[in-house]
């Protein structure tokens, strides 16, 4: 029997953690982590390592109430598909910071906002026109060819 076929059939033994050990240790360590979270500046802490922590723990004790019904397929498929779920997204933010980081390097927010006062565009039109940023791009980039130099992008008149 292959995997999806045991997940299918582990689907229709869901536990209902609500009232089971596990649920509320899970709530339990999840307040512990807000609030550890919170104070952040005391503790000199940041806020991601006791997410990160209450994290584990709580799909350890999710694992573990499965397992000791028998069923902890389901559990494991639950946890692979999150932890996908979650590559996937950084994988995105990090594409995202990358590009935004670039853009910062050649200077083209710095553009853009210079473009922005010398047309006397008001912060209304900006927001009904979205488009204009991505015309703003595509003219500068015609316009401009950007070379890295020392780490620095630096925009060079043809």
């Amino acid at each position: 029997m292959g995997y999806a076929a045991e997940a299918s059939s582990a689907a229709l033994h869901q536990l209902d953690l609500t009232h089971h050990w596990a649920g509320i240790l899970s709530v339990i360590v999840m307040v512990a982590a807000y609030i550890a979270a919170m104070f952040e500046e005391t503790m000199e802490l940041r806020k991601s390592k006791p997410m990160l922590l209450a994290a584990a723990l709580i799909w350890f004790f999710i694992v573990l109430a499965y397992q000791q019904q028998g069923n902890d397929l389901l559990a494991v498929g639950a946890f692979k598909s999150n932890l996908q779920s979650y590559i996937e997204l950084l994988l995105f933010i990090m594409v995202s910071m990358t590009y935004l980081n670039a853009m910062e390097d050649m200077r083209i927010f710095d553009a853009l906002k210079s473009w922005l006062v010398g047309k006397k565009i008001k912060l209304p039109a900006i927001i009904l026109d979205y488009r204009l940023a991505g015309v703003f791009f595509i003219q500068r980039h015609k316009r401009f060819n950007c070379r890295f130099v020392n780490g620095r992008g630096r925009g060079i008149r043809r």
